[in-house]
């Protein structure tokens, strides 16, 4: 709990503004102490009468605001915040992360505010869906913005300007999916991390991610697609006929991004096809070398694409 907060539940620490201000609001209504002079009131109080109900339509309509108030302050984010958990009823719920993003929770969607600090902004997403938006430019010096789910941590990349994406977890199922609109973003298991940028989407399971796939994916990469996650599934890495006929399914620049990822693999054979795959698809990073391959490192790749294949696909 940071000062202010102190201020707002306990009565102590730093005074904040706005609750100053809708104190002094509020304080024609505080009651001064005294007992009610009964004796003054007459039986003709009709004038009074008059004025009473307009009376509690304004104290109904001040302690409205001092809810609605108090509501704002509770779902506000920022530096040193105390951890809490949110949950969003039938209706969406929004938590400002000021100043520069927010997270919307989807309907019966829980989500854990963990920290927040000079390095990171971590929270724990338990059920449901909630939508991330951030905005880069904003932020200030501010580094990652975390999402921990029990089949993984989403995170926003620091490069990325801004960042707008979902993410769904199903804690019955053991299942998840994160769409990226805008930006980028990392997701991390002990099995493996994924990259998925704008226009694209990656499935989550207890198995780790699957290979993240563009919007606009043909069925056939797909199905080649679910035959690796299977592998996956089983704990079994793909073997080279399974990832030959993977690279081979890859016909369009906005493939390569399942291309990218099969150059993290260890097989030497599976990763020349990859990058023979990715040279025919979106030409050669720089520097631009003749003659054999020179296999280019996995980041020169990725912001080799992200500039070129992958910027159209939103």
């Amino acid at each position: 709990m940071n000062e202010h907060e102190d201020y707002l539940f306990l009565g102590a620490g730093t005074p904040d503004p706005e609750i100053v201000a809708l104190e002094h609001l509020l304080s024609p209504l505080a009651h001064d102490g005294c007992e009610l002079p009964l004796e003054r009131l007459g039986p003709d109080a009709s004038h009074r009468a008059t004025l009473r109900p307009w009376l509690w339509l304004a104290a109904a309509m001040l302690v409205s605001l001092a809810m609605a108030l108090a509501l704002s302050r509770a779902t506000k984010l920022q530096r040193g915040s105390s951890s809490r958990t949110f949950v969003a009823q039938q209706e969406s719920l929004t938590l400002p992360l000021e100043p520069f993003g927010q997270v919307v929770l989807q309907g019966g969607a829980e989500l854990e505010f963990v920290h927040w600090r000079d390095d990171e902004l971590r929270v724990r997403l338990r059920r449901g869906t909630c939508v991330v938006e951030i905005d880069e430019t904003a932020r200030q010096g501010a580094a990652f913005v975390v999402v921990e789910t029990e089949l993984g941590e989403v995170a926003v990349e620091e490069q990325a300007r801004r960042c707008f994406g979902e993410l769904s977890m199903d804690p019955g199922t053991h299942t998840g999916e994160l769409r990226v609109h805008d930006g980028l973003g990392r997701v991390g298991s002990e099995a493996r991390t994924v990259v998925v940028p704008a226009g694209a989407a990656v499935r989550l399971s207890l198995a780790g991610p699957s290979l993240p796939l563009f919007g606009d994916a043909t069925d056939e990469l797909r199905k080649m697609v679910n035959r690796a996650a299977a592998y996956a599934a089983k704990g079994v890495d793909l073997d080279t006929k399974l990832a030959v006929d993977l690279v081979a399914t890859c016909r369009m620049p906005r493939d390569t991004l399942v291309l990218w990822h099969l150059l993290q693999t260890d097989d030497e054979v599976q990763r020349a096809s990859a990058e023979a795959a990715l040279v025919a698809l979106a030409g050669r990073p720089e520097p631009i070398v003749k003659g054999p391959l020179p296999s280019w490192s996995a980041e020169v790749w990725l912001a080799f694409l992200q500039k070129g294949a992958w910027r159209y696909a939103k």
